[in-house]
């Protein structure tokens, strides 16, 4: 099968799974613990399709290095087709929506494991795997929240552990070589790890102060896919990661308040008064 095709439709499965939980989102937006996982979700599968759209792009100018893949394209179909008749369905309880989810984890955390088996000519197999990863590690969030809420639900055997899920540095072999990484973007994870604690929420995210809650969202998901600890199996880039990742998070969550982004703003005005 073409590799183009196989990477379209799965950027799409994405696409579609970051549109689904941020319907949720929206629709549990008064339940905090569930607003924040199903945003939590969003903000990965976003990420995800930035990826895959940069897997198409090196695939794009570099055919020749890559070779065909084998993917069972009716599943993918499949799931992607009922990802979108549930956003256009009728509004689920939360018990329902935290059931799809697990589901539709579970369909797409196997797809991409079979893919990524199939593929092992094909370039892109640390792609499928990291998805699968992710897929498999949202599946047991999402479990865990179920238990929290006393969810009648029974985990499904044979799947990885949430805690297992992402490829740390602790889940390596001995002597197993981490993949290197580009010297521009040490040197932008660097900057930010030096600097972050001196920039404001509007610097640390790159907006204007006057910037709109779609333009401030965006440029978190952007950041977020960059600055995301899980990208990089590094010890030490991953200490330096969770760090800039959680100021990151914490200047979203407040300016994405509006009340909170009000006192925000009066306090960072006080502060440059007296500067």
């Amino acid at each position: 099968m073409v590799i183009l095709k196989v990477l379209d439709g799965i950027e799409k499965l994405e696409a579609k799974m970051a549109d689904l939980y941020e319907w949720f989102r929206t629709i549990f937006k008064q339940d905090a613990e569930a607003a924040a996982l199903f945003d939590r979700l969003n903000l990965d599968e976003t990420a995800h399709v930035n990826l895959v759209k940069y897997y198409r792009r090196m695939v794009s100018k570099n055919m020749k290095h890559f070779g065909d893949i084998s993917l069972d394209i009716e599943s993918l179909k499949a799931t992607l087709a009922r990802v979108e008749s549930i956003c256009s369905g009728p509004l689920p309880s939360l018990e329902e929506a935290v059931k799809t989810a697990i589901d539709i984890e579970i369909n797409a955390g196997e797809l991409h494991a079979v893919a990524a088996i199939k593929s092992a000519a094909s370039g892109i197999t640390p792609l499928l795997r990291s998805l699968g990863a992710f897929d498999f590690k949202h599946y047991g969030v999402i479990e865990e929240f179920a238990a929290i809420r006393r969810f009648p639900f029974v985990s499904k055997p044979g799947l990885i552990p949430a805690t297992q899920a992402s490829s740390s540095a602790s889940d390596r072999k001995t002597g197993e070589k981490l993949p290197e990484i580009l010297p521009e973007i040490l040197e932008r994870i660097d900057y930010y790890y030096k600097w972050y604690k001196t920039m404001d929420y509007y610097k640390v995210l790159g907006v204007k102060y006057y910037a709109t809650s779609s333009q401030i969202k965006h440029a978190f998901h952007t950041l977020a896919y960059e600055f995301h600890p899980d990208r990089y199996p590094h010890k030490e880039i991953q200490r330096k990661l969770h760090e800039i990742f959680s100021y990151m998070t914490a200047a979203y969550s407040t300016l994405m308040n509006p009340d909170k982004k009000r006192e925000y703003d009066q306090t960072l005005n006080t502060r440059m008064r007296n500067v």
